[in-house]
């Protein structure tokens, strides 16, 4: 269960950076 929450945890950290770093990308090309 603990394991589970972790895994959890980092993909949405994961989510969270992928998303960032694609808001970051678009604002490059449309910058």
């Amino acid at each position: 269960s603990y394991l589970l929450d972790f895994l959890v945890i980092i993909g949405h950290m994961d989510l969270a950076e992928a998303y960032r770093n694609t808001r970051l990308r678009v604002g490059f090309w449309y910058a």
